[in-house]
């Protein structure tokens, strides 16, 4: 069992079709999803075939029916989920330009960050029974650092996300067993420019050396770079071609893929292969998860793609 703490929101995604005019009204298509960082990778766990249960924070409206009702579809276990009365459930806002990169976003997640602590309490025989727990850095760094303390010894994982976000896990590296930056993020969390594949190395270093069990850095078509704190260092590169639908969620895919391959005991660079074919089906697709991401489709991925 896989256990997943963290954001669901409800999304609501722009894509713009010509380039964007700033203050102007400008021609696009919308649509919405159930979201969240720690949600979609729930997501993509459950449908990659772990069991998942997902501990996250919903409001008594609309918004955090329409979440629970989407994860019992979904086979995710969600009945322990703190339920709010103060705050609404968390909507997520992207806005897509013309080539289906992301332009800007929009989160509202105040709700997780008002979990009470004594909740992890409530829910550590889960955390401590789990092969890995993935945590998203919506939550505070108290409650991360409690998260770690009742989980006594069960592997976390986390995706900083967002420059914005990264900040407050830099004080807490010792609890990750795994972190998924990308450049811009290895750049707030190691307090330094990252332009080059040097910079990155030396950025990963100073991640290991604060207390972070691994690190692998997402370099888009480039593929990643892996390293951790038993020596172990390389650059994987991306075998896998496609023609992009929509950036968004692929580095939660990324992040899905590698903890199925690591709770499937696979090896360093077969976790990287399968966390990186996890990210490109997920480009494929127009939504932020790919409805036909499953274990069999992405093994059959990789087979065909690295004959």
């Amino acid at each position: 069992m896989i256990a997943v703490v963290g954001a669901a929101n409800i999304d609501l995604h722009t894509q713009f079709e010509k380039d964007i005019l700033l203050r102007n009204s400008n021609p696009a298509i919308t649509r919405t999803s159930v979201g969240g960082v720690a949600r979609n990778v729930a997501d993509n766990l459950s449908r990659l075939g772990e069991e998942v249960m997902f501990f996250t924070g919903v409001g008594d409206d609309l918004f955090g029916r329409e979440i629970m009702h989407n994860c019992k579809e979904l086979g995710i276990d969600a009945s322990h989920a703190y339920q709010s009365k103060e705050f609404s459930t968390g909507t997520y806002i992207d806005i897509l330009d013309a080539n289906s990169d992301m332009y800007v976003a929009a989160a509202d997640t105040r709700i997780i960050e008002s979990i009470p602590l004594s909740y992890f309490d409530e829910i550590a025989e889960y955390l401590q029974k789990a092969d890995a727990i993935v945590v998203d850095p919506n939550l505070s760094a108290d409650q991360l650092v409690k998260i770690h303390e009742v989980a006594k010894g069960t592997k976390i994982f986390i995706d900083p996300t967002s420059r914005a976000r990264s900040k407050k896990m830099k004080t807490v590296f010792n609890i990750f067993h795994f972190i998924k930056p990308n450049n811009y993020e290895l750049e707030e969390l190691a307090d330094m420019p990252v332009e080059t594949e040097d910079d990155i190395i030396k950025g990963v270093e100073i991640l290991l050396e604060k207390g972070a069990g691994s690190v692998a850095v997402s370099m888009g078509e480039k593929g990643c770079y892996y390293a951790d704190n038993t020596g172990v260092s390389m650059f994987r590169e991306q075998p896998f071609k496609c023609e992009m639908e929509n950036a968004t969620g692929a580095g939660d895919a990324f992040l899905a893929g590698y903890v199925k391959a690591f709770s499937s005991g696979k090896a360093i660079e077969e976790r990287l292969d399968y966390a990186l074919a996890c990210g490109t089906v997920t480009v494929m697709s127009a939504d932020s998860i790919n409805e036909k991401m499953s274990d069999d489709f992405i093994t059959k991925f990789i087979d065909v793609n690295m004959r």
